[in-house]
């Protein structure tokens, strides 16, 4: 039986990582991205399926065996609270429910730091309202990536976020001890740990802080 990976969110930057990572897996015999646009990739392995993800339950898939999540966006872009939790939380449970009708039995989430349904933070609060509807859709094994900021070249060029990865890489050698958490982590390290995972999952909800994903090496 053919393993298929579910990804969305694979023209961001995490989502570039993984989509490399799952084609050059062996653990993979198929890799499925839903988005908007096309990545403009071409290999026996990879299917893009343009969509709009509000429609996404209308798109007929094979039989899925892991879904990797990556969406995600920011306030400045998404320009209101309502279009942000749209992307941030509908979009990723419309792909949950996609992948559980389709037979999947794991969903690994990018999620963030800090993430908690009950922070006083929008952002913090949105991400925590995210884990907690999906952590409910019932899947056997469900994963949690809370990664502090990302390192990794962009496709979009934006200044605040060039500066402040600047500024971390400038104070890493500060975060220690408790603070480690908030040490910039690289994009690619995400996808390590996410495939990893996939590969040999626990049963039940887990969530892999951003000291954690530190240590994943790459994975086949």
């Amino acid at each position: 039986m053919a393993s298929t990976a579910l990804v969305a969110g694979a023209s961001g930057l995490v989502g570039k990582e993984l989509l490399k990572m799952l084609i050059n897996s062996s653990r993979f015999d198929e890799v499925i991205s839903v988005g908007r646009s096309s990545l403009h990739l071409t290999h026996p392995k990879f299917k893009e399926i343009i969509v709009d993800m509000r429609q996404l339950e209308m798109v007929v898939l094979p039989p899925i065996k892991s879904v990797f999540c990556c969406l995600g966006t920011t306030i400045k872009k998404a320009k209101t609270k309502e279009n942000f939790e749209l992307v941030d939380v509908d979009f990723v449970v419309a792909l949950g429910l996609t992948g559980r009708k389709q037979g999947a039995q794991s969903m690994l989430v990018v999620s963030a730091v800090g993430a908690n349904v009950d922070s006083s933070i929008f952002y913090n609060r949105t991400k925590g309202k995210m884990e907690q509807k999906i952590g409910q859709l019932g899947f056997k094994h469900t994963y949690f990536f809370r990664p502090s900021m990302l390192g990794g070249k962009r496709d979009e060029f934006r200044f605040s976020e060039r500066l402040g990865t600047f500024i971390m890489k400038a104070l890493s050698i500060f975060f220690v001890g408790a603070l480690k958490r908030y040490k910039i982590i690289s994009a690619e390290k995400v996808a390590q740990a996410m495939i990893s995972e996939a590969i040999n999952p626990l049963e039940g909800v887990h969530y892999i802080e951003s000291e954690q994903i530190q240590i994943y090496t790459e994975s086949t």
